[in-house]
């Protein structure tokens, strides 16, 4: 009945006078729906669902009908069934939002709860603080750039909570271009460190994760590539580097995206969004593990990527739920897995409650998860949060 009706929803439209361009996509998405549905590689139907979900998507650029809403609802309730996505509510983060301003492309969370988010535009780091029912901006929060004692700190790139109880108190951490350190404190100033680099300069610093007692830093340029470690030193940071490679630095390093850690391995997330494993207590990389899938009612099997998907961060969490969430900005989508890398559930944010002021076209910049069950999502300048089922 749905497929029967969204073909007719479909003709009707056609019908209607629109314009030849609109029809023309309408048309072809139309063509990609049937073949989908005729379609027994479930790889290839999704493929073939989300062209068709980003023509019809483009097509409203010429207008919104009921017609296209409901085709759009029939596909994603498609490629729901076939990747087996968990919708949860969501609500505001900060009653009222944020400055619009600001591009949130960062986030982390702390085990009491507290939530941040790195402003790319300004490269400073918003605190907000866990209430009820939402959370409050901290405003004498301070992490960003300026002038710290003798370093000079320039916009922040990435930013990592830390969870682990510390002589200066910093609950966050951050990094710039520079290799520059910056250890934010809640009611303090934040601490700066000049971090000191192997042999080689900087090439594109792009993540940092620790775990507690490492300091790992993502550096993916074309050139200068390499994952270093600094030992915390009792949160000095004041060793010359090791490379967790060994000096046998993978080619597909360049470019790579994202890391993170937990306390004896570390995810390293590729440009091609294949996955690299390190076991840090012997140093050793392995490269394209894949990720466990059951698509479609068979048999697990191991991917070498996640299929029609675009992974740009990893986020792994502590216990009492250790996990790992990778975010998908083709699908605007969270992958939960599981530490043996099978996956657990694909979370996407209910987009039907239109007090969220979210579409099928908001952009999902940054997520952060608590164990405890609570997931926020930014879409830029806006951020959200729901319940994990």
């Amino acid at each position: 009945v749905a497929v029967f009706v969204s073909a007719i929803g479909i003709t009707v439209y056609l019908q209607s006078g629109i314009g030849s361009q609109q029809s023309e996509l309408i048309a072809n998405a139309n063509l990609l729906i049937s073949d989908a549905l005729d379609e027994t590689d479930v790889d290839n139907q999704i493929l073939m669902y989300q062209e068709a979900l980003r023509l019809v998507t483009e097509s409203e650029n010429y207008g919104k009908s009921e017609s296209t809403s409901e085709i759009k609802k029939f596909i994603q309730n498609q490629l729901d069934s076939l990747q087996g996505v968990t919708r949860i509510d969501i609500q505001p983060t900060i009653f009222g939002g944020l400055d619009k301003r600001i591009q949130i492309t960062k986030m982390g969370i702390n085990a009491n709860g507290d939530v941040y988010a790195l402003d790319s535009g300004t490269g400073r780091v918003i605190r907000m603080i866990a209430t009820r029912p939402d959370y409050i901006i901290d405003n004498s929060f301070l992490c960003g750039p300026g002038k710290y004692g003798d370093v000079i700190v320039d916009p922040l790139i990435d930013i990592e909570p830390v969870n682990y109880a510390n002589k200066i108190n910093t609950s966050l951490m951050g990094i710039d271009g520079r290799g520059n350190l910056l250890m934010c404190i809640p009611g303090s100033d934040p601490i700066a460190i000049e971090l000191k680099r192997s042999d080689l300069n900087w090439g594109e610093i792009k993540a940092l994760a620790f775990n507690g007692y490492s300091l790992y830093v993502l550096d993916s340029g074309s050139k200068n590539r390499d994952i270093y470690r600094y030992p915390s030193n009792d949160y000095a940071f004041d060793q010359v580097p090791e490379s967790i490679f060994s000096g046998n630095i993978p080619e597909n390093l360049a470019g790579a995206l994202d890391i993170s850690v937990n306390q004896e391995e570390l995810f390293l997330v590729h440009a091609n969004g294949q996955l690299t494993r390190c076991n840090l207590n012997q140093l050793s990389c392995e490269n394209n593990i894949g990720y466990g899938l059951i698509l479609g009612g068979k048999t697990r099997e191991n991917y070498s990527v996640l299929p029609g998907s675009e992974i740009s961060q990893v986020y792994v969490t502590l216990p009492p739920d250790p996990s790992i969430y990778f975010m998908d900005e083709n699908n605007q989508a969270i992958y939960h897995f599981s530490m043996a890398l099978n996956l657990q559930q694909q979370i996407s944010p209910n987009l039907s409650n239109q007090a969220n002021n979210l579409d099928e076209s908001s952009q999902l910049t940054a997520f952060t998860v608590n164990p405890n069950g609570i997931i926020h999502f930014a879409y830029g300048s806006q951020i959200y949060f729901g319940y994990l089922p």
